[in-house]
């Protein structure tokens, strides 16, 4: 994965991606794992589209079916207080 550079200082860098966690509040730290059609409309609804361009369209779509078959994707719903990071580093 690459960053994209926002900052006058910042410079581009890559890390390697092992998970694509989907995350909202909650009233406790659970995963869920999600494949397949699930999976790649979930991480599309997270992308910028452009929807005017088929082309642009169907490419994205594949990327990210792609993706999605190689990289797990897990909907991470999170208590708004720090144990989400043991609760991550855990579950890792």
């Amino acid at each position: 994965m690459f960053n994209t550079p926002v900052y006058n200082n910042d410079v581009p860098s890559e890390s390697a991606l092992n998970r694509i966690y989907l995350i909202e509040h909650g009233i406790q730290n659970k995963s869920i794992t999600v494949k397949g059609a699930t999976a790649v409309s979930l991480v599309m609804a997270n992308c910028i589209q452009h929807n005017w361009n088929p082309e642009m369209i169907a490419g994205m779509m594949g990327s990210v079916s792609i993706m999605c078959a190689h990289i797990p994707v897990v909907k991470l719903t999170f208590k708004p207080d720090r144990s989400i990071i043991d609760y991550i580093l855990d579950y890792e």
